[in-house]
């Protein structure tokens, strides 16, 4: 498996703080990853360690194989970044990334500045002060900026952060349509789990500067001998809570939600298929099947369980 971000045995301290105690991860190549925490448990410092902007107490950190530290020409080249909540200054959009465009020695700077503006759909703001924009396009200017010079990794820090629930699934999307168009690696962080679920393939949980559980979000869960989550179409709208009600009487069943006329279930692993039959005898169609509950796993770890 190729690697394009490596950490082994990391520390970083703030004083008396210890922020990072010994922290060891990797991401491989053309994945999505998630890493994911409560506030304060030491995700923004390993970004930071990531990209060459602080340097670690001890460790080793390789980006594409160079030190990040020793050698931030060389990782910074093949990196976009998007520190959190990041302030854009007061000149023009397009003077902002031609600035980026520059400073990474793109020869043609008008087609690069154009070509970021597109993907990130901000062409209609190139002329406005990168300062006047609302929260949204702001967030999509950052992004933009991460994205000059065609980076082979995207570092982003909270990349929806402080956004409303419709732009954050916006940014989540353009994030995901891009890493799929151009086949390359994202390290994104986040403390809510919930909306980045459906985006990332590959989790880091970090807690307490510690990582607790590192991974394949299937092979994540099937350590975890978690729940199956199901969710079932029913042929009527008038049968829905009747089947709901008949469902929470079987053995396994720990969560039952009905969706209009679909019904989301939660059962044990062990007694799924008994559920499932349930189900299909009822003309219930299925729509999604996936094991475990990456919310459910998460607070487990963050509460001190282990996998």
């Amino acid at each position: 498996m190729k690697v394009d971000v490596e950490f082994i045995n990391v520390a970083k301290s703030y004083g008396s703080v210890q922020a990072l105690r010994g922290v060891s991860f990797r991401v491989p190549r053309g994945v999505i990853a998630g890493l994911v925490g409560p506030n304060g448990a030491g995700k923004t410092t390993s970004m930071k360690i990531l990209v060459g902007a602080l340097r670690r107490d001890y460790g080793d950190v390789r980006v594409f194989g160079y030190d990040p530290w020793e050698h931030p020409d060389k990782v910074r080249r093949s990196i976009g970044f998007l520190p959190e909540k990041p302030q854009l200054p007061p000149i023009k959009v397009a003077h902002l990334l031609g600035y980026a465009a520059k400073l990474k020695q793109i020869q043609n700077i008008e087609k690069e500045v154009l070509r970021v503006a597109r993907i990130t759909g901000i062409v209609h703001l190139l002329d406005k002060k990168a300062n006047t924009l609302s929260a949204g396009w702001s967030q999509r200017a950052a992004i933009a900026l991460s994205l000059i010079g065609e980076p082979s990794l995207l570092v982003l820090d909270e990349p929806a952060s402080n956004l409303d629930p419709i732009a954050r699934k916006e940014i989540y999307e353009l994030l995901q349509t891009y890493a799929k168009d151009q086949k390359i690696t994202i390290l994104l962080s986040s403390h809510i789990l919930a909306e980045i679920q459906s985006l990332v393939d590959y989790l880091i949980v970090i807690s307490r500067g510690m990582i607790v559980a590192e991974g394949y979000i299937s092979d994540l869960l099937r350590k975890a001998q978690g729940l199956v989550v199901a969710v079932f179409h029913v042929p009527s709208k008038k049968l829905t809570r009747i089947i709901a009600r008949e469902l929470w009487g079987l053995e396994g069943v720990v969560g039952v939600e009905v969706l209009n006329q679909d019904i989301r279930v939660k059962v044990s692993l062990e007694k799924y298929d008994t559920v499932k039959e349930f189900m299909l005898k009822r003309n219930c169609k299925i729509i999604e099947e996936r094991v475990g509950d990456l919310t459910d796993l998460y607070i487990k770890l963050i509460k001190g369980g282990e996998l």
